[in-house]
């Protein structure tokens, strides 16, 4: 996961994910530990039917081909349950959004009845009642076939003794030995043909777990090395450079930004304005090495950057996002925290009455958005890297914090010779730029 590629694990979303995690792998997981047991119960079968070939073949053919009956129609019953296990494993994903939008909507719902009621009447309930029908469907399925299973053991018995009876004389051993041989498969069959019922998810999650390894695989960075650059680089060029978001629905129109075609100096100050949506975000994507490229190119101080390089690149970047997660471990280059820097920052970001830094890490995230804006600037001025971008940072600020990071922030990094791209709309600023760049519907120009 941590080797796929950002765009496509964002076209899978949370919620597929944490299903091929938990569902689809604790499923795969229990069928694959069920296998040593159902090949030990085959061997026994095998076993005990070429004894039973021996006291007379034609038993053994009858009860061999029993048996292989039994197997086939377990076979159909899987098959009859794949389409209903495949919908109800569907449902409950849908369950886990309800419940993720229950959580994380808490606010809102309770500030709408009509929406509350919604969620608690009806939504959660009526797939929860459809899951749990899908559950009993699939159910009822194997239970029939292995009460058949049942059955067909008392059939092969009475079989025997009409065999013994009207067509061969088997004697009183050798019925005796058949049926107790019988009576002792009766647990192995059962266990190897329960294995159909374990299959069934095990199938579907290793074809789900398949697929999304392929759509994941087609670009993994796995074969990546982070190789030490220069510090002395200059600059980052983008020629042609042309980004287009992947699809799981080969039909819908996907977005693209680009082609691209801008350079980026170390020490400059950059601003990116445009409309929601326009593509900005996805360009601090493309300029960082998050998202690979459709087509176009890279050049870093006139080296074409190519795939063994990506890692190393993105090193060069930090990146704060409108969107962004906060850890709770500060991330400094070397290893080690500056103590005295760290109380000093916390105190400029007026947070010193609010958290502390122990064994380097935050001892609380439980803040306004505002001040956890704060903390990871805190953690991004930590990790000194060489270019910074700052999604719209300033947008959560009061005006005290929106003054301090583009009259002093920002100089301060140029000061150290840090690049500085910011997306924001605040227009009074856009005087400090070196460059202003404009992007509407994918494309870039500058604004002189």
């Amino acid at each position: 996961m941590a080797d796929a590629p950002l765009e496509h694990i964002e076209t899978l979303g949370v919620e597929e994910i944490i299903t091929i995690l938990t569902r689809h792998i604790r499923a795969l997981v229990s069928f694959i530990a069920f296998i040593p047991n159902a090949i030990t119960s085959s061997m026994v079968i095998a076993g005990c039917a070429v004894y039973i070939l021996s006291i007379d073949f034609s038993v053994g053919l009858m009860i061999g081909a029993g048996i292989l009956v039994i197997f086939a129609l377990g076979r159909y019953a899987a098959k009859s349950a794949e389409g209903i296990t495949r919908q109800a494993t569907h449902d409950e994903q849908h369950i886990r959004v309800l419940l993720r939008q229950l959580i994380e909507g808490a606010r809102e719902i309770r500030l709408s009845t009509k929406r509350r009621m919604r969620f608690i009447n009806d939504q959660i309930p009526e797939t929860s009642s459809r899951v749990s029908e899908l559950n009993v469907r699939t159910a009822k399925i194997f239970l029939r076939h292995s009460e058949f299973v049942r059955v067909s053991q008392l059939g092969f018995v009475l079989l025997i003794l009409l065999y013994s009876g009207f067509v061969a004389d088997l004697g009183v051993a050798g019925v005796g030995a058949i049926v107790i041989i019988l009576f002792f498969l009766q647990g192995h069959v059962g266990l190897v043909n329960a294995g159909w019922q374990r299959a069934v998810p095990a199938w579907i999650a290793y074809k789900k777990i398949s697929d999304v390894v392929e759509y994941l695989g087609k670009l993994s960075e796995q074969s990546d090395r982070v190789v030490p650059q220069p510090e002395n680089w200059h600059e980052i060029e983008f020629r042609n450079a042309t980004f287009r978001y992947p699809t799981l629905n080969k039909s819908e129109p996907a977005f693209s930004v680009g082609p691209l075609n801008m350079s980026i100096s170390k020490g400059e100050l950059i601003f990116i304005t445009g409309l929601n949506g326009a593509g900005k975000t996805t360009i601090s994507k493309i300029i960082s090495g998050l998202y690979r490229l459709n087509a176009g190119s890279i050049i870093l101080d006139g080296q074409n950057l190519d795939r063994s390089g990506i890692l190393s690149y993105r090193e060069y970047f930090c990146v704060l996002f409108a969107d962004k997660y906060l850890f709770d471990e500060l991330c400094p280059p070397h290893g080690e925290i500056s103590k005295p820097e760290i109380h000093r920052l916390i105190d400029t970001m007026k947070l010193t009455d609010k958290v502390d830094v122990k064994d380097g890490r935050f001892t609380t995230l439980s803040l306004s958005m505002g001040q956890q804006d704060r903390l990871a600037m805190i953690d991004a001025i930590v990790q000194k890297k060489r270019i910074m971008i700052f999604d719209e940072w300033a947008a959560n600020q009061d005006p005290m914090f929106r003054q301090y990071f583009y009259n002093e922030l920002l100089p301060h990094f140029k000061e150290n010779n840090q690049t500085t791209i910011v997306i924001s709309h605040d227009d009074r600023y856009y005087d400090r730029a070196d460059k202003l760049w404009n992007i509407n519907e994918g494309k870039l120009t500058e604004v002189s």
